[in-house]
């Protein structure tokens, strides 16, 4: 039965509000709320946090809500997508150097996010200065070299490192920013953007427990007030850039219009907002979330979004990611025509199809009692043989195989 509503009031759910709206009656009495008796305009993203503290839904005055005020983010700057490889290759220094610090970073940036979140959830704040400084650590290492950073978000990996599947994107993201040659700033606010980019569902099931079994529709419905409501939180954080917040708002956007929440499309999209959603999608086909459909190896993910270009993902930006993460990703699974099965360290920038690996299992899968590091490029010139090269690429955990195996080993060799 329909809620008869006095004096044409609306009841609307606290994660629907908007700036500008007049706030008449609350879903519970005044007293004890900082709320003024006589209602309230919302005039900031801190009066929407405020009454999502103290209540499920209000009761607004259409009649006396304003106009819906500016939220406070600049519009997005139609930037370009200019490409310059090479950028940071002067500065690249050897993986054994780099290794040891990337592997302390990994962990750091997701306890970091931890923190954050535990802060919000208790006092509403959110620590995003550390998490900053962590992530420009993170920035100038990748610009170092990038390969470290991949072989330590796949190989230092540990269960009880919450936001995984985020860091690993952020990571790729980077990359792929460094590759097409774009300044540290921009990197930085491209890493931070895609970490946070699925700050909306995480709030959402901190606070409902997931969706119920709703419609296709519904379900959209629900991501689209999700991200608004992550936005609205994020933009009240000190310090916290428009750039940022654009990548969040619009991290689900696809260049043919199919995305959420504002089906923006082509060049409509921000620029570091398309760079953020390629390097997600590719996470959720390599590394999907519990419950989600089976991972997929590293070349079969780069053979779907190569199948995309034009409809979810600009051509070129598909073309670059390929080229920046390697058709065999660094941290991935291989099987080389020998039989032994090997993960993929170092990218070769040059002849791409020959990465250097580790042998983690000779081809009886057993494995190898002292890991050996081989340049598949180096072994083909030396040898006077057939030399090893990659026949299959794997998806991550094929076998039952931990490539974090890896990680242990290497760190007595590095």
């Amino acid at each position: 039965m329909a809620e008869n509503l006095p004096n044409g009031l609306r009841k609307v759910p606290v994660q629907d509000l908007l700036v500008g709206m007049f706030v008449a009656r609350l879903d519970r009495l005044w007293a004890g709320t900082p709320f003024p008796v006589e209602g309230f305009f919302i005039r900031e993203r801190a009066d929407i946090l405020a009454l999502r503290l103290h209540c499920d839904f209000v009761y607004t005055d259409p009649k006396r809500s304003r106009a819906v005020l500016d939220v406070g983010i600049a519009p997005p700057k139609n930037v370009e997508l200019k490409i310059e490889h090479g950028v940071y290759d002067a500065g690249l220094v050897p993986f054994k150097k780099e290794v040891n610090t990337a592997a302390k970073l990994y962990p750091a940036i997701s306890s970091a996010m931890v923190d954050a979140m535990a802060q919000w959830v208790a006092d509403g704040e959110f620590a995003y200065l550390a998490m900053y400084k962590i992530a420009a650590g993170i920035i100038d290492g990748i610009c170092r070299n990038p390969d470290a950073y991949a072989w330590s978000a796949r190989v230092y990996d540990h269960e009880t490192y919450a936001w995984r599947q985020e860091v690993r994107a952020a990571i790729r993201a980077a990359i792929l920013a460094r590759h097409i040659g774009l300044d540290k700033g921009q990197m930085l606010t491209l890493f931070l953007g895609c970490l946070l980019a699925h700050l909306p569902e995480v709030l959402a099931d901190a606070s409902s427990g997931g969706s119920t079994g709703a419609s296709a529709d519904e379900d959209r419905q629900r991501r689209k007030r999700q991200v608004q409501s992550a936005v609205e939180i994020l933009c009240i954080v000190p310090g916290m850039d428009d750039e940022v917040l654009h990548i969040v708002q619009s991290h689900h956007e696809r260049h043919d219009g199919s995305g959420y929440p504002d089906g923006l499309q082509q060049d409509r999209i921000p620029m570091l907002a398309r760079l953020s959603g390629i390097a997600d999608y590719y996470e959720m086909l390599t590394n999907p979330r519990a419950g989600g459909e089976e991972a997929v190896a590293s070349a079969e993910a780069t053979s779907i979004l190569n199948e995309l270009r034009g409809t979810l993902f600009h051509g070129q930006i598909v073309s670059e990611f390929i080229q920046a993460i390697g058709l065999y990703a660094t941290g991935s699974l291989v099987r080389l025509t020998t039989g032994e099965i090997a993960v993929v360290m170092e990218q070769n920038r040059e002849r791409r199809l020959k990465p250097t690996v580790m042998l983690l299992l000779k081809a009886s899968m057993l494995p190898f009692r002292k890991r050996k590091i081989v340049d598949l490029y180096a072994e083909e010139e030396q040898s006077r043989g057939p030399a090893r090269e990659i026949a299959k690429s794997l998806p991550h955990g094929m076998f039952g195989i931990d490539v974090r195996m890896a990680g242990k080993a290497s760190m007595f060799g590095f």
